[in-house]
């Protein structure tokens, strides 16, 4: 039988640096690179969607949750409502919505 290898040893295989050229391969991504594509993604996904959020927050029930997300979502309304940026979903929801929603 062989022995088991111990857990110093699986955490040193683990540990161990992979080759640049095979970290190339494999598409590694540094980690500061991925965030800031994470908070673009988010950012963009919110000035499409800040008007159609504003409207869901105002129909929230009374309270404090709802004064909280109404304040935090109306000058995020306000600025994509200027910029013209909920143009696109709009044309969305009338193209394709309501394609599918005739199914």
């Amino acid at each position: 039988m062989s022995k088991p290898e111990t857990t110093s040893s699986l955490k040193q295989s683990v540990d161990r640096e992979l080759p640049p050229s095979l970290m190339s391969s494999i598409g590694g991504v540094p980690l500061s690179k991925a965030w800031v594509s994470l908070l673009v993604f988010y950012l963009l996904a919110l000035a499409l969607n800040g008007v159609p959020l504003h409207r869901n927050n105002e129909h929230l029930p009374y309270g404090r949750e709802r004064s909280f997300w109404v304040a935090l979502s109306t000058p995020v309304a306000r600025f994509c409502e200027a910029l013209k940026l909920d143009r696109p979903r709009t044309l969305l929801q009338e193209t394709a919505g309501a394609a599918l929603n005739n199914e």
